[in-house]
């Protein structure tokens, strides 16, 4: 959430990180958030700085794995959260990484130690992950009774939440994408049908559908048999017929909307002056001699 890189060089490039961290913490103080995963590159100020940013939040930070150097947990491990009724169990994980006074667990382990107990107390479990591909593929190979999973660590930009059983999605690492995710449900403890991944499916099959019918894309096959063309075109309508009944048939239905963050989204004016009074900071700090480290052209 607060620095673009695990390392920071000291000096000016370290002014600038804070003033850019404490303008975020700002920024979310007034927006609102319920939970904050802490992540690898959180401890780019190390963890002094980090607890401060900390003291002055006014959201919680969680982490399941990410312990002192006796073994306790730095961050609450979840946050219980109630919605209208329901309540929402968020789990924060992060991938193993090295860093001094802090032990950080192997994640899925550490997951599967309290995931019963978050379960118990909730109707609807999210997991905030950042992690590593491989530790993923750990996970969805546990089987474990979450519901969603949101993965930072990630630069792919997810269109649907893939085909295993938990939906997984990533929103990139540019914040040019604002994701909403609507859960729209009629029995809470049934599985959730994602939408997006069955409307991938119908696109999907409808271009192979157009590409077979088109003679173009097929004149250079002067043997096609017009037969195999109608199999091929008869399996892809049946693909295509399965994914609108799953989307019909749907009792509890993930919808995801993806917001593009452009001109056309009007500015919040409480915002605008958190932002401009960290500008203002930035201004303030010297340019370097050339030359010097932090010293670059242009601006």
């Amino acid at each position: 959430l607060f620095f673009k890189n695990k390392n920071i060089d000291p000096g000016i490039p370290t002014d600038i990180a804070k003033i850019n961290a404490e303008t975020i913490v700002s920024a979310f103080n007034k927006i609102g958030c319920d939970a904050f995963n802490v992540g690898e590159k959180d401890f780019g100020l190390g963890l002094n700085y980090l607890n401060n940013l900390k003291q002055n939040s006014d959201f919680p930070y969680i982490s399941a794995n990410i312990k002192n150097a006796n073994g306790s947990y730095m961050f609450n491990p979840y946050k219980i959260v109630e919605r209208n009724g329901l309540k929402l169990g968020i789990i924060g994980l992060t991938s193993v990484f090295q860093l001094e006074n802090i032990q950080v667990d192997d994640p899925i382990e550490s997951l599967k130690k309290i995931i019963d107990f978050v379960d118990a107390q909730s109707d609807f479990v999210v997991l905030l992950f950042n992690a590593k591909d491989e530790d993923l593929k750990k996970f969805h190979n546990e089987n474990l009774p979450v519901d969603f999973v949101i993965q930072s660590k990630s630069k792919k930009r997810s269109n649907d939440g893939g085909k295993k059983q938990t939906p997984v999605y990533s929103c990139g690492d540019r914040g040019k994408y604002l994701y909403e995710f609507d859960f729209i449900y009629n029995e809470i403890n049934d599985v959730f049908v994602d939408i997006a991944l069955h409307e991938s499916q119908i696109k999907l099959m409808d271009r192979k559908i157009k590409n077979l019918k088109n003679p173009k894309s097929h004149n250079s096959n002067t043997n096609a048999n017009p037969e195999e063309m109608q199999k091929k075109i008869d399996n892809f309508n049946s693909q295509k017929m399965k994914a609108e009944n799953e989307i019909a048939s749907a009792e509890n239905k993930l919808i995801v909307n993806k917001i593009a963050l452009d001109k056309t989204i009007i500015d919040d004016p409480e915002i605008l002056k958190i932002v401009d009074v960290g500008n203002r900071k930035r201004s303030l700090i010297p340019n370097p001699p050339h030359g010097q480290p932090g010293h670059r052209h242009g601006h």
